[in-house]
């Protein structure tokens, strides 16, 4: 009996999973993408990102941990200023984010 718990274990997960994937399937063919509770849940999920990110620039872990504040928030606001300014182009705001902050922490030295 007890070699069995594992597999048990293992096909309840993938039954778990499955069964949530295939709930969703056969929920979003009536959900409409316009409608309030969709705006709702897309503005959840972009303000927990937000948060992710603040969070990561203003209580970084590991190797940022030792770069200086300023560094980590101009190199954002960078970020957000060339995001909205080049039309919403993720790559290009992302690149210029990380370049700057490559430059002053090589210029902060």
């Amino acid at each position: 009996m007890a070699d069995a718990t594992p597999w048990l274990a293992l096909v309840l997960g993938v039954v778990v999973t499955v069964g949530w994937r295939f709930a969703g399937v056969v929920v979003s063919g009536r959900i409409d993408p316009d409608g309030a509770v969709f705006l709702w849940v897309q503005s959840v999920a972009y303000a927990m990102l937000a948060a992710l990110v603040a969070r990561m620039v203003v209580f970084p872990t590991g190797p940022l941990e030792d770069t200086l504040l300023w560094h980590r928030v101009s190199a954002a606001a960078l970020a957000v200023l060339v995001f909205h300014l080049m039309r919403r182009r993720l790559l290009v705001a992302v690149t210029a984010g990380i370049a700057l902050f490559i430059v002053v922490q090589f210029l902060d030295r």
